[in-house]
């Protein structure tokens, strides 16, 4: 009797650590960079310049995750600035780079990016072509508003995988490439 129950014991201890390991849902690079970019578009975000509200249109977007074996998610984006005044057009570009501690927040059932770091910007507009590097603590600013208000993912409750995953407790694992979002141990 003794050793059943030991046997079963076992048994249910190895499962719960296999259930663990095949329920889990992984975000990989081009996954999160498309799910930026449809937060973006349903966003439509712009930005205020003089008093003139601008649409921020993203050109590009490079996500990486966990580059160099690190628990950070790094952005690299491109923005046109269609800045129209006295009826004359003035694109400008912008380049942007930022890298932050992806969270998961168990409330929300959510992924967000914290802490983030500037690090590297620039601009071309007409004629002129630098860096932004005195406006980095300016750009975090509004960057940090918008990011800790806007995930970069949340658990899908349609989907049957992160359904059972929204059940439990959660930890986000952050991987060479991918997110990966698991029962907590």
């Amino acid at each position: 009797m003794k050793r059943c129950f030991m046997l079963l014991s076992v048994f249910l201890l190895s499962s719960c650590a296999q259930f663990t390991d095949m329920v889990s849902y992984r975000i990989n690079e081009s996954q999160l960079e498309q799910l930026i970019l449809q937060q973006a578009e349903k966003q439509q975000p712009a930005v205020s310049i003089m008093g003139f509200s601008v649409p921020l249109e993203i050109t590009s977007l490079t996500a990486e995750i966990g580059p160099e074996q690190t628990d950070i998610v790094r952005l690299q984006a491109g923005f046109n600035l269609p800045i129209e005044v006295f009826g004359r057009s003035y694109p400008v570009a912008l380049n942007l780079g930022v890298e932050g501690a992806p969270m998961y927040d168990g409330n929300e059932k959510a992924v967000y990016v914290r802490r983030l770091n500037v690090v590297n910007s620039s601009i071309n507009a007409g004629g002129y072509s630098g860096s932004l590097t005195g406006l980095n603590g300016q750009v975090l600013e509004i960057l940090d508003e918008f990011m800790s208000q806007q995930p970069v993912y949340r658990l899908d409750p349609n989907d049957r995988t992160q359904q059972l995953l929204m059940q439990v407790p959660l930890s986000l694992t952050v991987e060479e490439g991918a997110l990966r979002i698991s029962p907590a141990r």
